[in-house]
């Protein structure tokens, strides 16, 4: 099955729809964000969900999967400082070296042990205009078996190399 912009017409419709989508919401005092996974990035039509709706619908602002942007090999960090204004909260998913999703094997692992340039993306972070509370750590299983203590690393290593900069 194809996952992308043509296939569920999602790009299409808020793209038509967006002044009363937008406009609605923020009468309301609310924010419609997107969230990405990696199926988002995938090659789509020439482009891919994520960088169609980036480049086609300016008011709209997205959490960031900063982990699932790595994995399918896109510059997390560049894309940060292409688009400063358009990310209200990063994401961080860390996924494991060498670690396959969607299977029945965990993949994820504490932030700063995987695949995320850390510092580079909170150097990058430093840099935008976020929300107070920007940052979402989020581990959907754990290489080392301890959810719980990988997202206290996290957290402290975030805290720390955030603090630094």
């Amino acid at each position: 099955m194809k996952i992308g912009v043509n296939t569920f017409g999602l790009g299409p419709y808020l793209k038509k729809n967006e002044p009363a989508v937008w406009n609605g919401l923020r009468e309301e005092g609310l924010e419609f964000l997107v969230h990405n996974h990696d199926m988002e990035w995938l090659p789509d039509s020439g482009t891919s969900v994520m960088q169609w709706l980036l480049d086609n619908i300016p008011e709209l602002r997205f959490e960031i999967d900063l982990g699932w942007t790595e994995y399918t090999g896109h510059d997390s960090i560049g894309i940060l400082k292409r688009y400063p204004e358009r990310f209200a909260l990063l994401h961080f998913k860390e996924i494991a070296r060498g670690g396959v999703a969607w299977t029945d094997k965990p993949f994820c692992t504490a932030p700063g042990e995987g695949i995320l340039p850390l510092e580079g993306l909170l150097a990058a972070a430093k840099e935008m205009p976020l929300e107070e509370r920007a940052f979402i750590i989020d581990q959907d299983d754990s290489v080392s078996g301890d959810i719980v203590g990988d997202i206290a690393k996290g957290v402290q290593r975030i805290s720390r190399i955030y603090s630094a900069l």
